[in-house]
């Protein structure tokens, strides 16, 4: 029993330093592509993705395309690190709570919807505020040496004395503004994933007739897993990206809707898919090293 107990302990522990370093590796590739989205998000008016990285460019020079880098390898490290135990351990637990029955009866896979619900409601209150400040960095026109400690200073009614003093209110606000839209954005993002994740894995195994799955054939479902998680995501990502960006402006965008109408008023419906562009290469890129690396876990997993 204690060697079960002891096996499960270094699984979790494995698994979720495999995470932590699958997020610090995937940065440097990652990086730019959600930098240009973002900064076009933030700045619809510069209509396509070449002229947003054209404008990073311009005025920042190539650090700029690694403005907000030490919150997003923070936020990467942190999320990569406990999604991987709960990606892989909460779809079993799930099957074993949820009958056959009702399993039958529902369309989609259930035990992998109820765990992207878990796994967002766990990691928005997490990564809220390190994609705030991740956004709040990204969007600035210029490159601020010292962004992170002039947004503290920004939004903090007590700065000059002890440390427990900076965290005070108008900074714990800050740092979760937009946390619906990170909320919602979560739950549509892992739900979708992991969905599509079983669903083109299990006909890509029908289809080869073998268990494991080649590296063509993961980079094959990896496209099609990004296309379906670019497309149901981007309106919560761009409102995510309006509410948290430096410059905010307007009291009516204080809500999802609400700032879904006020985008959609300003700059046509378009506006709610606007950088889906290198979204797609970002989240192929993520989908690649997440399903290849989640292929190989799971037959480890489950085979122990």
């Amino acid at each position: 029993m204690g060697s079960n107990k002891q096996w499960s302990f270094n699984k979790y522990v494995e698994v979720g330093a495999i995470g932590a370093l699958r997020g610090l590796i995937g940065l440097p590739l990652e990086h730019p592509f959600d930098c240009v989205k973002t900064f076009l998000q933030a700045y619809p008016h510069l209509k396509s993705p070449s002229n947003a990285a054209r404008h990073i460019y311009q005025t920042k020079g190539l650090v700029g395309f690694y403005s907000g880098a030490i919150p997003n390898g923070l936020r990467l490290s942190i999320k990569q690190g406990y999604r991987w135990p709960l990606m892989l351990s909460l779809p079993p637990f799930f099957n074993r709570m949820v009958s056959k029955e009702i399993q039958s009866g529902i369309p989609f896979s259930i035990e992998r919807s109820l765990t992207g619900l878990t796994i967002a409601s766990i990691e928005s209150f997490i990564i809220c505020p390190l994609e705030r400040l991740k956004v709040h960095l990204m969007t600035g026109k210029e490159i601020d040496k010292h962004g992170l400690r002039t947004f503290i200073e920004k939004h903090s009614n007590t700065v000059s004395t002890e440390r427990n003093q900076l965290i005070t209110t108008p900074l714990r606000k800050e740092l979760f503004r937009g946390l619906k839209a990170v909320y919602v954005r979560g739950i549509v993002s892992w739900v979708s994933f992991l969905v599509a994740d079983q669903k083109t894995k299990s006909w890509a195994r029908e289809w080869t007739g073998s268990k494991q799955l080649s590296l063509l054939t993961l980079m094959i479902c990896s496209v099609f897993v990004g296309g379906i998680n670019t497309f149901t995501n981007m309106p919560f990502d761009v409102v995510k990206t309006t509410l948290q960006k430096r410059d905010l402006s307007g009291k009516e965008m204080n809500g999802i809707i609400s700032t879904m109408r006020v985008l959609v008023k300003q700059n046509g419906s378009r506006i709610l898919w606007i950088g889906w562009q290198p979204r797609m290469a970002q989240y192929i890129l993520q989908s690649f090293f997440t399903m290849t690396l989640l292929e190989k876990l799971e037959l480890k997993w489950n085979s122990s």
